[in-house]
């Protein structure tokens, strides 16, 4: 099934809300899980706390978790689109981590924030809404300082629409008409193994692991040259 791209940003407040509102316990117990397996006894490269830094964190559920997990992590959270944000914020503030989660509003190909300036590079469900991947790997390769954590999940192309439809049955029936169709574009717009290797390779990131999780994820992990 050849891919069908979908908008880059979620910035339409009903859609964030939506967003900000739909329970996937599993799916970021899951994510956050694999990233503290990965990130285990790792500490920042010049002995201080670990810098992590999470490429369109939408609501900021991630870095949240993250933080009450490893209180002496410093995280940014990252988002262009001005209404997840403003919901990060939110969520930030009222678990009471404000004092180690930022919220940064920017482009994730293009965040301003410190060449090498991060030991844990994180990034979930966005890499579908690239129209074009290479500056988003290119951002990742420029944040990671040497020897970081880069880890990134998303979801993997089915294929074929009625293979994404399947999954949209199983794994979102519960949720709303509009995230259920959110969520069946995005399987759409998502990308294959094998051309994510292809897009690391071309971003001078070939030594990171691509590996399928399930059938509806992938996980691209390793560490900065």
């Amino acid at each position: 099934m050849q891919r069908q791209p979908e908008p880059e940003l979620m910035d339409l407040p009903e859609e964030a809300r939506a967003y900000a509102r739909a329970k996937f316990p599993d799916v970021m117990e899951s994510v956050v899980n694999r990233l503290l397996e990965l990130a285990a006894a790792r500490g920042g490269s010049d002995g201080a706390a670990p810098r992590m830094v999470d490429l369109g964190t939408g609501p900021g559920t991630i870095p949240v978790m993250v933080a009450r997990q490893r209180p002496q992590w410093d995280i940014t959270a990252v988002d262009a689109a001005k209404a997840m944000t403003m919901i990060a914020g939110v969520s930030v503030k009222m678990a009471g981590v404000s004092d180690r989660v930022r919220v940064h509003l920017a482009d994730a190909k293009s965040t301003g924030l410190p060449d090498g300036g991060f030991d844990i590079v994180f990034c979930a469900s966005l890499l579908h809404h690239m129209p074009d991947p290479t500056p988003l790997w290119r951002e990742i390769k420029r944040l990671a300082a040497p020897g970081a954590l880069i880890f990134v999940r998303d979801l993997m192309r089915p294929e074929s629409e009625s293979a994404a439809r399947r999954l949209v049955d199983t794994y979102a029936a519960e949720q709303s008409e509009l995230l259920q169709e959110e969520f069946y574009r995005s399987l759409l717009s998502a990308f294959t193994v094998d051309e994510v290797r292809g897009q690391l390779a071309a971003a001078g990131l070939a030594s990171l692991n691509v590996e399928p999780v399930g059938d509806r994820n992938l996980d691209v992990f390793g560490t900065a040259k």
